[in-house]
């Protein structure tokens, strides 16, 4: 990941750092914390 290319979200009081273009629902995935949806399809 080039630091260039990357954001710092902080989900839960966890501080994550993911690739720009990285939805919150992944991000918060890659952390394990588990958001409630109706409905989700990667390529939306």
């Amino acid at each position: 990941m080039n630091e260039e290319n990357t954001v710092t979200l902080i989900i839960d009081g966890q501080k994550v750092e993911v690739e720009e273009r990285t939805t919150i629902l992944k991000a918060a995935k890659e952390l394990g914390i588990e958001i409630p949806i109706l409905c989700y399809h990667p390529a939306l």
